[in-house]
Formats: C-alpha cells, sequence, structure tokens
C-alpha cells in the first residue's frame, strides 16, 4: 500500500513537478549511498533518507510532515544501530536527543513558527548522521533556509510573519552531511 499524498492547497500547478523532482531526487541520493556502501548500512541509511526527502516534500506541499515517516525513519535507524552495536546505538541515540531537543526548543521559542513536524525529522536526521554531526545537519539546513526566505521577502511573496515550510531545508543539511560524512551505519 502506497502513502498517498494529502490534498495540496489550490493554485499549486507545479505539484506533480515537485513530486518527480522529490522521487528524482531521493532515487539518486539512495543509489549514491548504495554505491558508496553497498552493505545492510547503506541500504538502511538510503532508505531512510529517501523517506526523508519525501516527507520533505510533502511538507512543501502540504506545510506537514508526516509522523509515519518521521516516526518510523527515527526507529528504523534507532533498531539498525542496535544491530550494529553499543557505539553506533549510543551516537544515533545521541543525534535524536541532540537534534529533536535543539529544534524543539527552537520551536517553543518560536510561538508556533517552528512545528513539532521539523522537530521530528531534526530528530530522525540526528539518528541518521548521529551526535558527531547533528549540528552540521542542522546549521546547513537553516543556512540553506536563510537565502530562500530572503529572496522570497524582498519580491513580497511572504511576509515577515508567515511561516515557510522548514522541512526541506533540514532535510537538505542532513542529507549533505550524510553524503559527506556518512550515517551511524557507514562509518
Amino acid at each position: 500500500m502506497a502513502l498517498e499524498l494529502p490534498t495540496a492547497s489550490p493554485g499549486l500547478p507545479w505539484r506533480g513537478t515537485i513530486v518527480y523532482l522529490a522521487e528524482g531526487t531521493a532515487l539518486l541520493v539512495a543509489l549514491g549511498i548504495m554505491l558508496q556502501r553497498p552493505d545492510a548500512g547503506g541500504f538502511v541509511t538510503a532508505g531512510v533518507l529517501a523517506s526523508m526527502i519525501y516527507a520533505a516534500a510533502v511538507d512543501l506541499l502540504t506545510m506537514r510532515l508526516p509522523n509515519v515517516i518521521t516516526y518510523s525513519g527515527i526507529l528504523v535507524m534507532l533498531i539498525a544501530a542496535a544491530v550494529a552495536g553499543t557505539g553506533t546505538l549510543a551516537s544515533a541515540g545521541l543525534g535524536v536527543l541532540i537534534g529533536g531537543g535543539l529544534l524543539g526548543l527552537v520551536a517553543a521559542a518560536s510561538r508556533g513558527q517552528v512545528g513539532l513536524g521539523d522537530v521530528k525529522l531534526s530528530a530522525m536526521g540526528g539518528a541518521v548522521v548521529g551526535h558527531e554531526y547533528v549540528l552540521p545537519g542542522l546549521l546547513i539546513g537553516t543556512a540553506s533556509a536563510l537565502p530562500v526566505a530572503g529572496v522570497l521577502l524582498l519580491l513580497r511573496r511572504i511576509s515577515r510573519r508567515q511561516a515557510i515550510p522548514y522541512g526541506p531545508y533540514l532535510c537538505f543539511g542532513f542529507v549533505v552531511v550524510t553524503l559527506v560524512a556518512g550515517s551511524v551505519l557507514t562509518r
């Protein structure tokens, strides 16, 4: 049974294009990781990152991150890390706590501008990259959102208080870190 995309807002004629780009990106990232590490850790990492990219596309279209993806991604990574060993499990577990905790603090301070879906996605990314690389993942994701938000503000497409989907940028940060440094399962 396939997970169906929620209905997008009216006025998004490019909805299909976003879905196709997300699918293509997920496939390329997954193939790249599997070619680097054609073992169980590489396959699990590729699957979790592909689902993270799909979640980012859903967020871009609907301003919601599916719990079924974030919770299952965290669970799959923690189970795979436990199978890999206690050091790997500790790194993934700390990554979940640091990623989810830091963005949870930001969400509490932002009064609704950062949602709980973003917190769960950060926890998922933390499980993938581990405690050593969760901060660079968050930093790259946040830095990648700034120019886009700046251009949208300059073009008056959004207001200063309007929320934008943050999931695609968080996803970008964690994918970049995983491609450069590896996941907890592929180091």
